[in-house]
């Protein structure tokens, strides 16, 4: 096979694959994913989509409750970015923060901990401080805090997080109704009710005018 009909079958099959995944068809995403991954692999200058369709693969496998190989993908997509562009390029922190779900959701809270700071601090460093990425990776750090009751840890997390997404996409947009329920339950379980209660309000503000506008 020629390396052009090689790259016309890769892209093709990677954009089948985010389709099918997209549609909630995620064994056949799997599929396709990992047979135009193994078409780029040997197709120079092409490790970005090599590790592009291992990380999609990953997201499908997860959805069909194979972590251990979502795992080994996600690590061996870090292994090639590491490679072919540094140790700290923008597109590892994306195998980063999956990688730290998935520990997350095993209860691995010391796991899904470190992978997250690792991408909030390469997030920082190429897309500044105020980037919607960076806000991902904060809330996904308080939410691991949370979960271990460490309130004060989370809530600073949360706070940051939400100035960040407010300055994006507004403050009423309703997007925010879950980061705001997130941080007041933070002071909740703190007996700081009079922080958390006009938080709540807030968020039950932002999701009636959701539902206003889909009616």
């Amino acid at each position: 096979m020629n390396i052009n009909k090689r790259l016309r079958i890769a892209e093709e099959k990677f954009q089948i694959g985010l389709d099918a995944l997209e549609a909630g068809n995620c064994q056949l995403a799997v599929d396709e994913l990992l047979e135009a991954a193994e078409l780029f692999r040997v197709i120079k200058e092409r490790e970005q989509a090599y590790a592009g369709c291992l990380i999609n693969a990953a997201n499908g496998l997860q959805e069909l409750g194979n972590d251990a190989k979502a795992i080994i993908l996600l690590e061996k997509s870090i292994t090639i970015l590491k490679k072919a562009f540094g140790h700290d390029y923008v597109d590892i922190a994306i195998s980063l923060n999956n990688l730290a779900n998935i520990y997350d959701e095993k209860g691995d809270y010391a796991k899904s901990w470190q992978l997250n700071e690792r991408a909030l601090a390469i997030q920082e460093k190429h897309l500044g401080a105020d980037h919607p990425e960076v806000a991902y990776s904060l809330s996904a750090l308080a939410d691991t805090a949370k979960a271990q009751e460490k309130y004060e840890v989370a809530i600073p997390l949360y706070e940051r997080a939400l100035v960040i997404w407010e300055n994006t996409l507004g403050s009423e947009h309703p997007d925010l109704a879950e980061l705001l329920d997130m941080l007041a339950d933070c002071y909740e379980a703190q007996n700081l009710i009079e922080k958390a209660a006009p938080i709540h309000k807030r968020a039950a503000v932002l999701r009636e005018s959701e539902n206003s506008e889909v009616v």
